[in-house]
């Protein structure tokens, strides 16, 4: 792998995956060492166990703040490592970001939502079956003007506080597309309350509900 990264024949790369493959941090030394890729702007090291070591190693990397698709999803890093990213240049013209099962905390809004190089992001993935944006993270981020260019937000694991910071916003005018499944607790008509009232949703042109499992009372 890093003889193949390393190939001067591969200077010209706009996108690259790199998934899937676990090599834990190795995967940070081998880009490090690769050298310059002036015209990558994709960048895909999903599922390999990058650790928090690994992400910082990722973060001094020079050519990174080139990035404008980012996807991190299946890694280890935590908090920890997105406050390593977010304090360097890596994020400079990023404009989509994967976090999907980052092992993310409760610091994980307020970091992202304090990143002034992501006020070019406009769509932001956290898929996490466990863990991910909770509601408090959800609410400090969409309410930040550091990602008003936000316009895709998808993620699988709504609660009903996170429904409620995501749809009774303001800040959500911006929006034009929402994606997220149901849980139990949004069947009973509150998620269609929430739509209903919302009118800043003008904007909003994609909504996937997915899970949205009707109740016997509903269906009749």
């Amino acid at each position: 792998m890093e003889d193949l990264l390393r190939s001067p024949h591969l200077r010209g790369l706009r996108r690259l995956r790199l998934n899937k493959n676990e090599t834990g941090d190795a995967v940070a030394d081998w880009l490090a060492r690769a050298g310059p890729r002036p015209h990558l702007r994709r960048l895909d090291v999903a599922g390999n166990g990058i650790a928090p070591d690994g992400v910082r190693r990722l973060a001094g990397i020079g050519w990174l703040g080139l990035l404008e698709h980012l996807h991190l999803a299946e890694n280890r890093f935590g908090d920890e490592g997105l406050r390593a990213l977010a304090g360097s240049d890596a994020w400079a013209n990023l404009r989509a970001l994967g976090l999907t099962d980052c092992q993310l905390g409760a610091s994980s809004g307020s970091i992202l939502a304090g990143c002034r190089q992501l006020r070019d992001l406009c769509q932001l993935v956290d898929d996490s079956a466990v863990g991910g944006l909770g509601a408090s993270d959800l609410t400090a981020l969409i309410r930040s003007p550091v990602v008003a260019s936000l316009c895709v937000l998808r993620q699988r694991r709504l609660s009903l506080g996170s429904a409620r910071a995501l749809l009774t916003s303001p800040a959500q005018a911006c929006q034009r597309a929402l994606q997220f499944a149901v849980p139990g607790e949004l069947l009973t008509g509150e998620l269609g309350r929430l739509v209903r009232e919302a009118a800043h949703l003008t904007n909003l042109r994609h909504l996937t509900a997915n899970g949205c499992r009707l109740a016997a009372a509903a269906r009749r």
